[in-house]
């Protein structure tokens, strides 16, 4: 079966085209960043929205950033307890000689390591009846502030080292989505598959086609209209759920018909009594131009549930026409191999490859019976 080359090194000038979603893991894949300049107003600022939710604006920094941010936090908190133990030294007989005495003195109170200064353990003097009232309340204030850092810490750790974001990436999509011809008809495909043993519970998709159509030319740059556009989907049916087996390699299919983001504007007018003549008449060229003219790019949205964590995750990934990530008239090659013994063998070396689909072939599907020896 002849095979179509996916070139994985786009050059110079593509390297310059920008998807909605950034793809820079390995094999084309998405990290799933969202290209996005957000610019706030002066009422509302970006301060304005960490504020008003600060746990979530943390937990969403990289693991290391949190790390440093409760080391320098707990640095803070014992430095200045220690300024608040060197000053109350003299009414409660501390005996401390040094900011360093002071420093050591808030550590150990602040870890619960015990008291370790030559001073009275009940910050008195050995004839004194009374306490120092001043040192009871220092000692815990200084417990209950570490204890909540501690809380915060440990409970903002869990959500990152749980976190369903980083589960995504074992989700691997095809580099490149296909439109081809089919019975007269023209429809968008591509491929999405779990390389794990440990499957996704509930897993979904969604498809939305981003345009950016130029309405007018002003002294300033051309005036855009962007349109985000859900996609009706075949394969899965929207009507039942849009839900996916991916242990499997599983093929995605939009038809481009009237209803579609992808269908022709200038064919879309021609719809009525004739919508099926209409139809017929769309060609690939016009397709072509349609997503060109539109700047167009259908960004992919896989959702499931972890089943250890029960955390929600997201694989993303974006097909830009102006990047060239859509071939047309091509199909996937088969890539599920069927043994003898009627086991399944998904060879991801072949995931990615296409071959030849000229309009009026058979259809090409994800899997091929191959006999295998035992155990290969």
């Amino acid at each position: 079966m002849e095979m179509v080359q996916s070139d994985v090194s786009p050059s110079s000038q593509l390297s310059q085209v920008r998807r909605f979603i950034e793809r820079d893991e390995t094999s084309r894949q998405s990290t799933g960043r969202i290209n996005i300049l957000r610019v706030h107003n002066a009422q509302h600022s970006g301060w304005a929205s960490f504020w008003a939710d600060p746990f979530h604006s943390v937990i969403h920094h990289s693991t290391i950033k949190i790390i440093a941010f409760f080391c320098a936090s707990y640095l803070f908190t014992h430095l200045v307890f220690s300024l608040i133990y060197y000053m109350i030294d003299a009414s409660c007989q501390l005996q401390i000689e040094s900011l360093l005495d002071a420093m050591y003195l808030s550590l150990e109170v602040g870890t619960t390591i015990g008291w370790g200064l030559p001073g009275s353990p009940y910050m008195k003097a050995a004839d004194a009846k009374g306490g120092c009232m001043s040192g009871i309340f220092i000692i815990y204030l200084h417990t209950l502030v570490m204890q909540i850092q501690n809380a915060i810490m440990i409970g903002l750790m869990f959500c990152r080292l749980s976190r369903g974001t980083s589960r995504a990436a074992s989700l691997i999509f095809t580099d490149k989505a296909v439109i081809r011809e089919i019975g007269g008809k023209f429809f968008f495909m591509f491929q999405v598959c779990e390389q794990r043993k440990h499957q996704l519970v509930e897993a979904k998709i969604r498809c939305y086609a981003l345009s950016t159509t130029v309405v007018a030319q002003t002294i300033n740059g051309a005036l855009s209209n962007f349109q985000n556009q859900r996609m009706r989907l075949t394969q899965p049916d929207d009507e039942t759920g849009s839900y996916l087996h991916l242990a499997v390699p599983n093929l995605i299919i939009h038809e481009i018909d009237s209803r579609s983001p992808l269908y022709p504007e200038v064919k879309r007018g021609l719809q009525g009594s004739s919508s099926s003549k209409a139809f017929r008449s769309v060609t690939r060229h016009e397709i072509e131009e349609h997503m060109h003219r539109n700047n167009m790019e259908v960004v992919v949205l896989v959702e499931g549930f972890e089943p250890i964590t029960a955390a929600c995750t997201q694989g993303r990934q974006a097909y830009s026409h102006a990047a060239e990530d859509i071939a047309f008239d091509c199909a996937f090659a088969p890539c599920v191999l069927r043994r003898e013994d009627g086991s399944l063998t998904v060879d991801f070396n072949r995931f990615q490859e296409l071959v030849p689909a000229p309009p009026g072939m058979t259809y090409v599907g994800p899997m091929e019976r191959e006999e295998l020896p035992e155990g290969g």
